[in-house]
This record gives C-alpha cells, sequence and structure tokens, in this order.
C-alpha cells in the first residue's frame, strides 16, 4: 500500500498533534528519519 511522509515542514507545527491528525498512510517525518524501501 501506498504511504506518504510529509517533510520540510515548520517549527511551529507540534509532531504528535499532526500525526493524530493525518491517515494512516500518511507520517510526519522527523530529524534523522530513516527510510528503507524496495525498487
Amino acid at each position: 500500500a501506498a504511504q506518504g511522509v510529509l517533510t520540510n515542514m515548520h517549527v511551529d507545527l507540534d509532531y504528535n498533534e499532526l500525526a493524530a491528525r493525518l491517515p494512516e498512510s500518511v507520517r510526519p517525518a522527523f530529524d534523522g528519519m530513516q527510510i528503507e524501501f524496495d525498487l
């Protein structure tokens, strides 16, 4: 299933609040986050 990651977000956005509002297939990125995927 397709998933999305939001990047380059403004510092005023609260990670936990944003994560709670997003659909399960979308999540906010965070500093140091690593994403692995198969090509």
